[in-house]
């Protein structure tokens, strides 16, 4: 399902967010109004944080391949300070972004790195 552009529920489960026929079953599950508002709204603030996550990860990605471009990655590297920003927040400030982006390069796996991003965002 898609608003605006934006995948709001994927087909399947992932990145721990029901897909639809989860979401349906939860909704469909109960008669009460306002309890299928509550799950849709729990749902919807879930979504908008994993989207956060989703965007540090993207971005530090990106920033991981600009800096390998051979000649031009060094000077990219040093001119490119910007924060990483979602929907104009800031989620990691320019002057964390370099330590954050060491952390997650060196980890050993996706699951890894998702969850230093995870740890940032939440200040774990």
């Amino acid at each position: 399902m898609e608003c605006q552009g934006d995948k709001l529920v994927s087909s399947v489960d992932q990145d721990g967010l029901p897909g639809v026929n989860t979401l349906y079953n939860r909704v469909s599950g109960t008669d009460d109004e306002h309890n299928k508002r509550q799950i849709l709204r729990a749902y919807l603030e879930d979504w908008e944080y994993v989207q956060r996550i989703v965007r540090v990860e993207k971005s530090l990605h990106q920033n991981k391949r600009t800096h390998e471009i051979i000649l031009l990655g060094g000077l990219l590297k040093k001119i490119h300070k910007f924060p990483i920003m979602y929907e104009g927040e800031i989620l990691v400030p320019t002057a964390d972004v370099e330590n954050l982006m060491q952390d997650f390069i060196t980890s050993a796996n996706k699951k890894d790195q998702r969850n230093i991003v995870v740890e940032y965002l939440t200040g774990s």
